[in-house]
């Protein structure tokens, strides 16, 4: 799933589009944790893309499988905390 809504982003898809997928992210990340992992699940991923974007600025790029995990954790971290 993250990978088709980073498809569409990089490809100019308006928010339109993008929400649905990441809604349905959420939904799924609700539906099979508790509050703490849900919270746990939460402090990975952020702290996983502040390493990325780090490491991204002092290195050279090599993974785009990184890249659009990066993109896509940007989008779902915000959305699991307002939904």
């Amino acid at each position: 799933m993250s990978r088709g809504s980073v498809e569409l982003y990089l490809g100019g898809a308006d928010r339109d589009r993008l929400d649905p997928i990441l809604d349905a992210c959420v939904a799924t990340y609700k539906e099979q944790l508790d509050e703490d992992g849900q919270v746990t699940s939460r402090a990975r991923p952020r702290r996983s893309r502040r390493s990325y974007d780090f490491l991204a600025s002092i290195l050279p790029y090599t993974n785009a499988d990184w890249e659009k995990l990066s993109i896509f954790l940007t989008f779902w971290c915000p959305s699991c905390r307002r939904g």
